[in-house]
């Protein structure tokens, strides 16, 4: 590519053509104003006739150039007039992707990948990147439809015209399907599949430096999710600092409330402040989600950390919160924060009831998981309430349900780790010795080592 300025001190066409486009770097940019500021003809006709082809039909006089005080100013007043091609048609294709992606989601789910295979018109990175984003918003309501969604965006993205686009932005919009895959296998419960995809996109950094980060998130998310809180912590300290260096403030106040949600339950103090440094940093009307998460995290660092009341009004102060979002998800959670801070205030009984209808849901929903660390949790508030239950014991219960998970969490063949802890605490409960602690204790091993089962002991520990 020839330099900015040709030995007569004009710019080349080359040169004004790629400012046209919005191609040129600031130096190259400044040549160029700083000759149109001088009143050349010759080269302002050049680029009157390369922006009539790129649809622009009005181009200022030599004068407007001779008016700025400043090249800064002239450039300034380019960058109202030189509206790039390159923009120009990303913004063409961001409406036609919207309605592109409204005839898609309007046929059956069977003939979309068809469609999506035979329709020309949705191969370009607008529409693969709106297919992304529509597959975060459906994987609320169906985790198998964000992985349907995925799976069809990486189909336009195998058949996007490589000649009609720069390789980088290819390379760049490859890189966000792997991340979205990855986290897509990760909410279907794939997690081993996730993890492994995960990893080989660290092990091998995007180019684009945001997808970097966004590749370490997504790895992060998935180790918190197999119970490597601390490891998970790391990874996005790593996706924190860049985004930092990015000057995203978005970015980094989620990877900052997913830090959070990853050590609530094990450094608590720590989850609560990152999770205030984060909301700090979101525009929080515009990512109400997002909040939620922070505070949700903070209101389990509080229980955790033996502070019922501060949770309490916590709770209580993002009620409204909560309530805009309707999903079953959102629903549980909150219901199960409700019990967490009943107890942690000494409503035991009252909290039992929680935890009692609670358990019910989710063994109807499959949370298997889930529904034994509430189980846990309801055998912890029986053996703190001091009226009668269900049983005419509420201790006798606590240990006959303590005995039930220890066995289920046996068939299903889990780490020896969450059997010693839960056998203790049965043993414990049996005795009237129970205390916090071996609770917190076989929660935290259920938590860690819920996908290990024995044939990963060697490799976990």
């Amino acid at each position: 590519m020839n330099s900015a300025t040709d030995i007569d001190e004009h710019p080349s066409t080359e040169a004004i053509e790629r400012m046209v486009d919005g191609q040129a770097d600031l130096e190259e940019r400044k040549h160029i104003v700083r000759h149109l500021m001088k009143g050349c003809e010759r080269c302002m006709k050049v680029a009157a006739f390369l922006h009539e082809l790129a649809d622009r039909r009005t181009l200022p006089s030599p004068r407007h150039w001779r008016q700025a005080a400043t090249i800064d100013e002239a450039l300034d007043r380019a960058s109202e007039i030189f509206v790039p091609r390159e923009v120009e048609r990303q913004r063409r294709e961001a409406v036609s992707a919207e309605a592109m992606l409204a005839r898609l989601l309007a046929l059956p789910i069977d003939d979309r990948h068809a469609w999506v295979t035979r329709s020309v018109k949705c191969h370009t990175p607008a529409f693969v990147r709106a297919l992304l984003l529509e597959a975060v918003e459906a994987g609320r309501r169906e985790n198998g439809l964000r992985w349907t969604l995925v799976d069809l965006a990486q189909t336009a993205a195998e058949r996007i015209p490589p000649e009609k686009y720069r390789e980088v932005e290819l390379a760049s919009l490859r890189e966000e399907v792997e991340i979205a895959k990855a986290l897509a296998l990760r909410r279907t419960g794939d997690l081993h599949e996730a993890l492994y995809l995960a990893v080989r996109l660290v092990a091998r950094p995007p180019q684009d430096a945001s997808n970097h980060g966004e590749a370490l998130s997504a790895l992060a998310t998935v180790l918190a999710d197999l119970g490597h809180f601390e490891q998970a912590a790391a990874f996005l300290d790593h996706a924190r600092a860049i985004f930092r260096l990015l000057r995203n403030p978005h970015l980094e106040g989620r990877v900052l409330i997913s830090q959070a949600c990853a050590l609530c339950w094990i450094e608590p103090e720590t989850a609560h402040q990152r999770a205030e440094e984060g909301i700090r940093l979101l525009d929080a009307a515009a990512n109400p989600r997002l909040v939620l998460c922070g505070r949700d995290a903070q209101i389990v660092s509080l229980v955790n950390l033996d502070k019922g009341q501060e949770a309490a009004e916590m709770l209580r102060r993002y009620r409204s919160l909560y309530g805009q979002f309707t999903d079953a998800h959102t629903r549980l959670h909150r219901a199960w924060r409700k019990g967490m801070v009943l107890s942690a205030c000494g409503f035991h009984r009252e909290a039992a009831g929680v935890f009692r209808v609670l358990a019910s849901e989710l063994k109807a929903r499959h949370q298997e998981q889930e529904e034994l660390l509430v189980t846990l949790d309801l055998a912890r508030a029986l053996l703190g309430s001091s009226e009668t239950g269900t049983a005419s014991n509420p201790g006798a219960e606590a240990v006959a349900i303590l005995k039930d998970v220890a066995v289920r969490c046996q068939a299903l063949g889990l780490h020896r780790d969450v059997m010693v802890a839960l056998l203790v605490l049965a043993e414990e409960a049996e005795k009237g010795l129970a205390a916090v602690a071996t609770f917190a204790a076989a929660s935290e091993a259920l938590r860690r080592r819920w996908r290990w089962g024995p044939e990963h002991e060697s490799e976990a520990n």
